[in-house]
């Protein structure tokens, strides 16, 4: 086990983000998971269209890599599968864990990053 994930301030900052993230709209996010069918994936985009909705991209593996920003939102950095129109999804009432990461004590560089895995909203589609 990586020592920095028990890390008072480590802890401190993932809590903060946590309770930032709880104050989010209901609706998709980055890192939530999105069932399709038989396929599990996490959500890697959400297009916010305003009046015309939300297209929402998926494709994102549980070893993919999210990160937890200051906002309480998610970056996803990788491949992106095709949009789907946001009005196909809809929540499942469940959660599974997701694996997202931050900085080490919130100071940026190579091999500083640190994990934790949070509680993600399932959706279907």
């Amino acid at each position: 086990m990586d020592p920095r994930t028990t890390d008072p301030r480590n802890l401190s900052i993932l809590a903060s983000r946590m309770e930032t993230r709880r104050s989010l709209e209901p609706r998709p996010h980055v890192g939530n998971w999105l069932r399709r069918g038989d396929r599990l994936t996490r959500i890697t985009y959400v297009w916010d269209l305003g009046e015309r909705g939300l297209l929402i991209q998926d494709g994102g593996t549980a070893g993919g890599s999210f990160h937890l920003c200051e906002t309480g939102g998610e970056s996803y950095s990788g491949a992106l599968d095709p949009s789907i129109p946001g009005i196909t999804v809809h929540p499942t009432g469940e959660t599974l864990p997701g694996y997202v990461w931050f900085f080490d004590h919130d100071f940026p560089g190579a091999g500083r990053g640190v994990a934790f895995e949070i509680p993600e909203p399932v959706w279907t589609a």
